[in-house]
């Protein structure tokens, strides 16, 4: 964390640290080992995810491109919606979601 960023928990206890412009840089889980960081677009919406034990979802043309160890797949943007984070977590506002495997 650097001087520009600060950090808080949530009313769950969930770490988070956001940027000097309140963008949210890095969010754990109180109950995951794991956490996550976040890039941005230009616009403000979530570009790339990455996830401490090796995860990562990368914003394409199409939707999403989501790779770990062993496995890749594509999400198109008509399932996972838009991806947000904010205090309370993780979200996709899409009805396929879950083919996201985001902590939601």
């Amino acid at each position: 964390m650097n001087k520009q960023e600060k950090s808080y928990r949530n009313r769950r206890g969930d770490r988070i640290t956001r940027d000097q412009n309140e963008r949210i840089t890095a969010y754990r889980y109180s109950d995951h080992d794991e956490f996550y960081s976040f890039e941005y677009e230009k616009d403000g919406s979530v570009a790339s995810i990455d996830r401490s034990d090796g995860w990562h979802w990368r914003r394409v043309d199409s939707g999403w491109v989501v790779k770990n160890y062993w496995d890749s797949w594509s999400v198109r943007e008509e399932d996972s919606g838009s991806v947000m984070v904010d205090d309370s977590g993780i979200h996709t506002t899409g009805a396929g979601g879950d083919q996201m495997a985001l902590p939601e």
